[in-house]
């Protein structure tokens, strides 16, 4: 069953403009250009005046206009023919805009626990400041996470450097023997800590598995048209930050700007 959604522009927030563009950062179904049926991709731009055909209910794209932010595009209620015809102010609705997540460093184990009792995007590499004097850092005490693989414990121990950043290095994460695993066979993610001969379990990690390309390349179409209106590099973040927790999981400032090469 095909389901049409007719996109035309009026919206209380924005002025109406025939030719307004609006940059696909995500498709999540099946979605495609009624007039060429052409599939509906990431960096591709949608018209306003353009129709778009759903293959469910449940199909969505994230869009970004450069001036009037972000927004999600779904098809709504189906006509008696079977076809979703919609206007832009009832299918195309804003999405929110959430402060970024700074984590500050780790004094304690509680602080750990706060910050990881969610999801969080498994980049390349993620980076933590911890506490040197609460978590001291030697040959024999060191952070390791321990994970379950093919019904036996794997355990990795973490870098970490004189400034007592812990670095979580995917790639090194996901190496059994030398060679690399698909995490999503992994599970029980646990961070711990070893000092004086004893294990301490300080939280269980949940890890965003998403393909970092993937979401590398969302990102830059999403980046490239909120500079291109002169927005603040706060409201960059802000934007950025938002995107990822409501489509993936939530990610800090520090990783997000290193990872991101942003200033």
């Amino acid at each position: 069953m095909k389901r049409t959604i007719l996109i035309c522009l009026f919206l209380p927030f924005t002025i109406l403009v025939h030719s307004q563009e609006y940059y696909v950062l995500q498709v999540k179904g099946t979605v495609k250009k009624s007039k060429t049926g052409a599939l509906v991709k990431t960096k591709d731009v949608i018209k306003a005046d353009e129709q778009l055909t759903f293959s469910s209910a449940t199909d969505a794209v994230a869009l970004v206009n450069p001036k009037a932010g972000r927004f999600i595009l779904k098809p709504g209620k189906p006509t008696k023919t079977n076809e979703l015809i919609a206007y832009m102010k009832d299918a195309l609705s804003q999405a929110s805009s959430r402060l970024s997540t700074r984590s500050g460093g780790f004094n304690n184990v509680l602080d750990l626990k706060a910050f990881f009792k969610d999801p969080v995007l498994l980049l390349p590499e993620l980076q933590y400041k911890v506490n040197g004097a609460s978590f001291p850092i030697s040959e024999s005490a060191f952070f390791f996470i321990r994970y379950q693989y093919n019904g036996e414990a794997i355990n990795k121990q973490l870098s970490i450097n004189k400034d007592s950043l812990i670095i979580v290095n995917r790639i090194e994460l996901f190496k059994v023997d030398g060679k690399p695993i698909a995490g999503g066979e992994t599970s029980g993610h646990q961070l711990m800590y070893f000092s004086g001969q004893v294990e301490l379990s300080l939280c269980p990690l949940v890890f965003n598995l998403a393909d970092p390309e993937t979401v590398k390349t969302e990102a830059d179409v999403l980046l490239d048209a909120l500079k291109s209106a002169n927005n603040t590099s706060e409201k960059i973040l802000t934007e950025l930050s938002a995107y990822l927790v409501e489509n993936y999981a939530k990610v800090d400032d520090g990783n997000l700007r290193r990872w991101m090469k942003m200033k």
